[in-house]
């Protein structure tokens, strides 16, 4: 018989056994040790619930290769997929707290001078898992709204500041910004976000690529259990497209660490030159928005220049730790 013949009888025999009452005072008589009926009656719902919404998933995935349909509406399997997925994401962090949280602090040292504040608290309590989370947060951003960047070695990496706005902008002298519609003051803050976005996710693949390929560190990681368990409980991840129906959609990036740090090195050599393109313009934004003594233009709250100063301003903190030689304080 096919899975799905064991499934139905399972899933029978438990609505079998939640339509009578003497069940679960059954079970618990033939039990070792104290386990209340409750309990059983409970679980015995439990699993009902769960096996139906496996069995669920399994009819809607078999219409899809049946009709090759991209999506079939079901949100029956929802609970089972999405606490599955949850485990899973709890499983990782967990190891990456265990290879990471644990790196002799004198193979590493991480530089938060440009940081924001939150990551020099991390780095002082060595929490250096929360930063690689946050990171591959970033990354799987970046991968979302850049992916032939990661594919396609040949392709030019993208341009920044070139929309009209930006250019009006970049062009005319600082003392005229305040006469510049807002038209044009919003279409630059969208060049501005997107810049930001894409600066942040190549600062987070340099700073795991970096942390991945410093000396000692794999040695370190290899000692205490590896990246195996990761890579393995990522790649069901993958396959089960549990990713898509919880918050962890990053951990698929960990199911083959050794490909993913040669990937990201290439992204961040790839995109070098259009980071320093990049930087350059905000800097030079940056500048011309930055309010001089009594010039009150760029300071009134909710205006299109305020907002476009304040966004620049953020980008200063958006930065991570900066991997380092350790070296003992004197």
């Amino acid at each position: 018989p096919r899975p799905m013949y064991y499934m139905g009888s399972a899933i029978q025999c438990l609505e079998e056994m939640s339509e009578h009452d003497n069940t679960s005072d059954a079970c618990s008589k033939a039990m070792v040790g104290y386990f209340p009926s409750c309990r059983l009656d409970k679980a015995i719902k439990h699993y009902l619930a769960e096996l139906r919404d496996i069995q669920s998933y399994l009819v809607s995935r078999d219409k899809i290769n049946q009709t090759s349909q991209q999506s079939v509406s079901s949100s029956n399997h929802t609970g089972v997929r999405y606490r599955l997925g949850d485990f899973i994401g709890r499983s990782v962090r967990f190891h990456l707290r265990q290879l990471l949280n644990s790196i002799p602090e004198d193979i590493v040292d991480l530089d938060v001078q440009d940081c924001e504040e939150r990551w020099g608290r991390a780095v002082a309590d060595w929490s250096i898992s929360s930063l690689f989370n946050f990171s591959l947060e970033k990354i799987d951003e970046f991968y979302a709204a850049h992916s032939a960047i990661f594919e396609d070695e040949q392709l030019t990496t993208p341009q920044f500041f070139t929309s009209h706005g930006s250019t009006c902008v970049l062009s005319v002298p600082r003392k005229e910004i305040k006469y510049i519609g807002n038209s044009v003051l919003e279409e630059l803050q969208g060049d501005i976000n997107e810049a930001r976005a894409f600066l942040y996710g190549l600062r987070a693949c340099r700073f795991v690529s970096e942390l991945l390929q410093w000396p000692g560190i794999a040695e370190h990681i290899a000692s205490v259990g590896g990246w195996e368990p990761i890579e393995s409980v990522t790649s069901i991840f993958n396959e089960l497209q549990l990713h898509k129906c919880v918050d962890n959609a990053h951990y698929v990036l960990l199911r083959n660490v050794d490909e993913l740090k040669e990937t990201l090195k290439k992204v961040v050599e790839r995109c070098e030159e259009s980071e320093d393109a990049c930087e350059a313009s905000i800097r030079k934004l940056r500048k011309k928005f930055l309010p001089r003594k009594r010039e009150t233009s760029f300071c009134f709250k909710g205006t299109p220049v305020y907002a476009v100063r304040m966004s620049l301003q953020c980008e200063l903190e958006e930065h991570f730790p900066a991997v380092v030689e350790y070296s003992a304080e004197i």
